[in-house]
């Protein structure tokens, strides 16, 4: 069975612009529903603070596309700032570094998520208005949750992915420059595209 997947949109995007790709992969026959964020809800995240306006809405989408489909686990595609709060969404600590956050801000949703794509996100930043909550993702969970890899597109439409020896990801890279990394094992090319990456 084709599992099924939800894409999030990354900073101040909306679901209208992630149409084309939820058609791309409805055309290979794979369910895809995208959260249903618009730009305005970006609005109360604006200077670094709290996403959680964000993760309820990835987390409410997640919770009807695994009943609509009667399944356990969807696969999450998450682009520019998407990936980096899908990995919080995914995360088992509360996410309470901002005024308003409680105990009730964590959402456990690994075992539901079978494999998690990044698409340009900034894993790492030194931006100060991203820091908190980079900080956060980076010191709550090192590195990257198993079986996580970021596509980048490259300049001859392929993908690149990035696996450390343990499933983990140390680094991402979203450059077409491919370099050695210190505790990256495994650097390939993709010959596929990124639908053929998901776990179907």
């Amino acid at each position: 069975m084709v599992l099924p997947t939800v894409i999030l949109p990354g900073y101040l995007a909306g679901a209208a612009e992630y149409r084309n790709l939820e058609s791309a992969l409805q055309n290979l026959g794979i369910p895809t529903t995208i959260a249903p964020v618009r730009w305005q809800d970006w609005i109360p995240t604006l200077g670094g603070r709290s996403v959680t306006p964000i993760l309820r809405i990835l987390d409410a989408t997640v919770k009807q596309v695994l009943q609509k489909y009667n399944v356990s686990q969807i696969n999450l595609v998450g682009h520019s700032a998407g990936g980096w709060l899908s990995r919080i969404y995914m995360g088992e600590k509360p996410y309470c570094i901002h005024p308003g956050d409680t105990e009730e801000s964590v959402w456990c949703a690994r075992s539901n998520v079978a494999t998690l794509i990044t698409l340009g996100t900034p894993h790492i930043s030194q931006e100060r208005w991203t820091r908190r909550n980079l900080d956060f993702v980076n010191l709550t969970y090192p590195g990257h949750f198993t079986r996580m890899c970021d596509m980048s597109v490259l300049q001859e439409r392929r993908f690149m992915a990035i696996a450390s020896e343990l499933g983990w990801l140390t680094v991402v890279i979203s450059l077409p420059v491919v370099r050695e990394i210190p505790g990256v094992m495994a650097l390939r090319p993709l010959r596929q595209p990124i639908w053929r990456v998901l776990k179907i």
